[in-house]
């Protein structure tokens, strides 16, 4: 069941640029997923999702810095980010 959204909903939302979908992978545990796209003259974060029980621990935003490093050529763009205050 979701909430809000229908299952077609939550499945077209997991198809839409699936090829921009990265698994976050600590110690071989899933903890998230990143979907981003490289363009000419920005990087763009599309999602950035960290479970719950792996929230507060500092791996959102060493995700982050990772792009930023490998991508120091071009400036991030994020048009909305959503946080879960605990």
């Amino acid at each position: 069941m979701r909430i809000g959204i229908t299952e077609q909903q939550h499945v077209l939302r997991l198809s839409d640029q699936y090829d921009c979908s990265h698994l976050i992978v600590i110690n071989e545990v899933p903890i998230g997923t990143l979907k981003y796209q490289t363009h000419a003259q920005h990087v763009e974060i599309m999602q950035l999702q960290i479970h719950p029980l792996h929230q507060n621990k500092g791996y959102g935003k060493a995700v982050i810095e990772q792009l930023l490093q490998v991508h120091s050529q071009n400036p991030l763009n994020s048009q909305c980010l959503k946080t879960t205050q605990h």
